[in-house]
C-alpha cells in the first residue's frame, strides 16, 4: 500500500473503518487516475493527454479522480517530469499546505464542480509538505500527500481533480512526457485503498500520463506592476499639482477634484484600480482641507485694513494659508504608501527547493 502508513492507520484507529468485504469488494468499473493536461475547457471534465503550449508559459495539469466508488479520505500523487524542459515552482509551506504547488483541490483555490471537501490537511501531519521537485527521489518528481480531518471527515471528491499542478515551460521546444508514479494512490472511509498505480493490497487501476508539447512561439508576458507604477507616479503628480493649485486658489471648496485631476486619475485606475481608488480619497480629503485654508486665509486678508499688504499666492504658499505645502506633503506621503503596498501585492514569490 503506497499510502504513508501512518495515515492510513490513523484513519482507521480513530473511525473503526470495516474492511467491508475488501477494497477488491468496493472495485468499480471505470476507476482511474489520469491527468489533465488542459484544464482550460474544464477541469477533468474532458481529460486531455496532449496540449500545446508555448515557451516560458504556466500550465496547469489536473490530477484526476475519475468514476471513484466513494469520495477520497486520504490520497497521495507523484508525477514526474524532465526538469531540463520544464519546473514546478515551489509555494510557502504553510500549514495545512491546501494552496502549494502541487496545489490541493482544497482550501483558497478549488478546481471544478467538485472539491476535496473542508478540514484537509496536505502536511502529511507535519512531515511531508507539498514539494514541487522532490530531493528525496532519483527522479524529478512533484509529491504531495492529503488526508481529510480524522476525527470527522468531510469528503466530497469522487470525480474531479484530487490537485492540480502549475509547471513553467522552459525555452527548449518539443514533447515533455509527465507519468502517474507508481506510489499514487487513494483511500476511502471504508478503509484501504480503492486506487494504486501499483498495487500493493488494494484495487489497482489504469493511471494515465499527459504529454506537453512546447511550441516555438513564446508566452505572451503577464502585465507586470512596473508599468502601472509608472503611469501612476505620471498621472499621480500632474493630478497633485492641479489639485494643490486648484486648493489655492480657493477653487471646488468641498473637496471636488477638478476635470483635470479626474481625467489623470482615469489613467491610473484601469492598470491598477486599488492605487487609483486610494490616490482619488486622499486628493480628494487633501483638497477639501486646502480649500477651506484659502477660503479661511481670503476672509482673513478681505478684513484687513487697505493699508495692510494683501499676502501675494506666493507669499500665501509659503506660510500655509493655501495649504500648498501641507497638501502636497500629505499627497506624498499617501501615494507612497498605497504604491509600495500595491506593489507588493503585485508579485507573488516562489522559493525553489533543491537537493542539498
Amino acid at each position: 500500500m503506497k499510502l504513508i502508513p501512518v495515515i492510513l492507520v490513523g484513519i482507521a484507529l480513530a473511525l473503526g473503518a470495516g474492511w467491508q468485504g475488501g477494497p477488491a469488494a468496493r472495485a468499480q468499473t471505470g476507476t482511474r487516475i489520469a491527468l489533465d493536461a488542459d484544464i482550460t475547457n474544464g477541469v477533468c471534465d474532458t481529460v486531455d493527454a496532449n496540449v500545446r503550449v508555448p515557451k516560458g508559459a504556466t500550465v496547469g495539469v489536473a490530477v484526476c479522480l475519475l468514476n471513484a466508488p466513494e469520495p477520497a479520505e486520504a490520497l497521495e500523487v507523484r508525477v514526474t517530469y524532465d526538469i531540463s524542459k520544464v519546473t514546478v515552482p515551489e509555494r510557502p509551506d504553510d500549514a495545512p499546505a491546501l494552496d502549494d504547488n502541487p496545489d490541493a483541490n482544497a482550501g483558497a483555490t478549488t478546481f471544478g464542480s467538485q472539491n476535496l471537501g473542508t478540514g484537509w490537511d496536505c502536511t502529511g501531519f507535519g512531515a511531508i509538505a507539498p514539494v514541487g521537485e522532490d530531493p528525496g527521489t532519483p527522479s524529478s518528481d512533484a509529491h504531495i500527500v492529503c488526508n481529510a480531518n480524522l476525527s470527522s471527515p468531510d469528503e466530497h471528491l469522487s470525480n474531479g481533480a484530487m490537485a492540480v499542478i502549475f509547471f513553467q515551460t522552459g525555452s527548449t521546444a518539443g514533447g515533455v512526457s509527465l507519468a502517474i508514479d507508481p506510489v499514487t494512490s487513494v483511500a476511502g472511509h471504508s478503509g484501504g485503498d480503492y486506487a494504486e498505480c501499483l498495487p500493493t493490497g488494494g484495487v489497482q487501476v489504469p493511471c494515465d500520463g499527459a504529454t506537453l508539447t512546447i511550441s516555438g512561439e513564446v508566452a505572451t508576458p503577464s502585465p507586470t506592476v512596473a508599468p502601472a507604477t509608472a503611469a501612476a507616479a505620471s498621472a499621480t503628480s500632474a493630478a497633485i499639482q492641479q489639485t494643490a493649485e486648484a486648493g489655492n486658489n480657493g477653487a471646488n471648496a468641498g473637496g471636488v477634484l477638478p476635470a483635470e485631476t479626474q481625467t489623470a486619475l482615469a489613467q491610473i485606475t484601469p492598470a491598477n484600480p486599488a492605487t487609483g481608488t486610494a490616490v482619488a480619497q486622499a486628493l480628494t480629503g487633501a483638497q477639501a482641507a486646502a480649500s477651506s485654508e484659502a477660503a479661511t486665509a481670503k476672509a482673513r486678508a478681505s478684513e484687513t485694513p487697505a493699508a495692510t499688504p494683501r499676502a501675494s499666492s506666493s507669499t500665501t504658499s509659503k506660510d500655509g494659508g493655501g495649504g500648498n505645502g501641507k497638501t502636497i506633503a500629505i499627497i506624498i506621503g499617501v501615494v507612497a504608501a498605497v504604491a509600495i503596498a500595491g506593489g507588493g501585492g503585485a508579485y507573488y514569490w516562489f522559493r525553489m527547493r533543491r537537493p542539498t
